[in-house]
C-alpha cells in the first residue's frame, strides 16, 4: 500500500508543479486522459441504501495502475456501515477512508512490480446510507480529484471535472 501512496503523492505533486502538462499549438492530437464515470441512484420509498457505481469511461495508453478519487456526499448522505465498498473488477487494491462528508478511494495494483493495468467498466460500488430524518429530493454526490499512475509510477492524464451522480430520494 506504501506504493500505492508515493505513486499517487507523486501524480499530485507533478499536477501541481505543472510538469507532463501539454503547451498546445503542436499540432499533435490530444492525449486521451483518465476518465470517470457514475450513474444516477434512486432510493425507493423503503429504500435505505443503493449503490453508487463509479466506472472507467476512458483510457489513457498505456493506462493507469492506479487511481485515487474523492467522493464528495450531501448532508442526506452517509456511507453504510460495514463493508460498504466493493470491487467491480478484479484488482489487488481497494482501500477507502472517511474523511468528514469525503471518501478517498484507492484502487488497482500496488502488489506487483509491473502492475496490472486497470481496464474499462466498472470498477467498484460504494453502498450509501439515507441520514436521519429521511431528506426527500435530488441530492448530489461529486466525484472529484481524480489522479491516475502508471506502472512506471508516473501520472497517467486524468481529468480535473467532477463527475455528478443525481441521487433521488423518494
Amino acid at each position: 500500500m506504501l506504493r500505492a501512496w508515493l505513486l499517487l503523492t507523486s501524480c499530485g505533486l507533478c499536477a501541481l508543479s505543472g510538469c507532463g502538462g501539454g503547451g498546445g499549438g503542436s499540432g499533435t492530437p490530444a492525449q486521451t486522459t483518465t476518465r470517470l464515470a457514475v450513474a444516477d441512484i434512486e432510493f425507493a420509498a423503503a429504500a435505505t441504501t443503493a449503490d453508487l457505481t463509479v466506472s472507467l469511461a476512458e483510457l489513457p495508453a498505456p493506462a493507469p495502475v492506479l487511481l485515487q478519487v474523492a467522493i464528495e456526499l450531501p448532508t442526506a448522505l452517509v456511507i453504510a456501515p460495514g463493508d460498504s465498498l466493493q470491487p467491480a473488477q478484479a484488482m489487488p487494491t481497494l482501500q477507502g477512508q472517511a474523511t468528514g462528508n469525503r471518501f478517498v478511494v484507492i484502487c488497482g495494483d500496488d502488489q506487483t512490480a509491473a502492475g496490472q493495468p486497470l481496464i474499462g467498466g466498472q470498477l467498484f460500488r460504494l453502498q450509501l446510507a439515507l441520514t436521519t430524518p429521511r431528506q426527500p429530493g435530488v441530492h448530489t454526490v461529486r466525484v472529484t480529484e481524480l489522479l491516475a499512475a502508471r506502472s512506471d509510477g508516473s501520472p497517467a492524464a486524468a481529468t480535473t471535472t467532477p463527475t455528478i451522480a443525481n441521487v433521488t430520494v423518494r
